[in-house]
């Protein structure tokens, strides 16, 4: 009796699949396709492995005595090592230290703090290469903090935003208080950028 032959296609991890196959055909395909499902997997997990360990870390820190920037401002009125702001009459308003504790270079694109909800620091006037193990001492000459609650205890979180090596953004998001000026970060977390938003949008170089 003669049996309509039917055709069925599937497609399987970009591989075209019919049923005019044999067993044994079936049995070896679909070892090949395991092994190369499982070979894919392998090098995806390898390639996210190195890219973490070559990763860099951007975190925010004092600015030391023997900084360029503290021996700068000697004789100004404010008392290194410190990160946060500087007192009314000093030629600078924001310092921090940039350190990159990470295992790659970062190019820094923004260094955004927001206080009590709103953004107290200008874009940065160019893009910053911090080296692994490098530091970089960011300064700001306006501070967009009313002068009256500069002293008071204020919360806010830190975002450093930078590019991996291999151009993928990342962004180190920090809980931050604010004492008597000086700047406390209180939590550090690295993130991707998946998705930019309002809050991981670097913005542009003033």
């Amino acid at each position: 009796m003669f049996v309509p032959h039917a055709t069925a296609h599937a497609t399987f991890l970009g591989l075209h699949v019919s049923n005019q196959l044999t067993a044994g055909d079936v049995l070896v395909g679909g070892g090949t396709l395991l092994l190369a499902a499982f070979a894919f997997l392998s090098v995806r997990v390898a390639g996210a492995t190195v890219e973490a360990q070559d990763a860099p870390l951007l975190i925010g820190a004092n600015v030391p005595t023997d900084s360029p920037v503290a021996k700068a401002s000697r004789g100004q009125s404010w008392d290194p090592p410190f990160a946060g702001a500087l007192a009314e009459g000093n030629a600078l308003a924001f310092a921090m230290r940039w350190w990159n504790v990470g295992r790659g270079p970062a190019v820094v694109r923004d260094v955004r703090l927001e206080i009590e909800g709103k953004e107290a620091l200008r874009p940065l006037p160019s893009h910053v290469i911090v080296n692994a193990g490098g530091v970089h001492d960011g300064v700001w000459t306006e501070f967009a903090v009313a002068k009256d609650k500069r002293d008071a205890d204020l919360t806010g979180t830190l975002r450093m935003i930078y590019a991996h090596p291999n151009g993928r953004l990342l962004v180190t998001v920090s809980r931050v208080e604010m004492r008597g000026r000086a700047l406390y970060v209180r939590t550090i977390r690295r993130h991707k950028v998946r998705r930019l938003s309002r809050k991981t949008q670097p913005r542009q170089p003033a």
